[in-house]
């Protein structure tokens, strides 16, 4: 029997700034990657992409696919000093998500 399909119950997303000045957001979720020259923008970019990713998956019925971890490097990256963020949420096929973004402090 198929299970049905589940988002994470919160996104989780790492955001870094790369020596050029651009900021980089990660979905740890779904390992997509975009970049900005603010973070707004590199949100923004990545909000896009997910909602874009899962409901073109849900539209193939490719349920068992969709979650697809970012390898355990990038979760690794992860530190009890990061500010956490809960950012805006994330509409996704007729549900909202709310999304945990993750960032070094300043």
């Amino acid at each position: 029997m198929r299970r049905p399909f589940r988002l994470p119950m919160t996104l989780t997303h790492l955001i870094t700034q790369s020596s050029e000045k651009r900021f980089v957001v990660h979905s740890l979720d779904f390992d997509l990657v975009e970049v900005g020259a603010t973070r707004e923008e590199a949100w923004d970019r990545l909000a896009l992409a997910v909602k874009s990713y899962v409901e073109f998956g849900l539209s193939k019925a490719w349920d068992d696919y969709i979650i697809f971890p970012a390898p355990d490097e990038y979760k690794r990256q992860i530190t009890k000093d990061m500010v956490f963020t809960l950012m805006p949420p994330i509409e996704i096929a007729n549900t909202t998500q709310p999304v945990m973004a993750m960032q070094a402090a300043a």
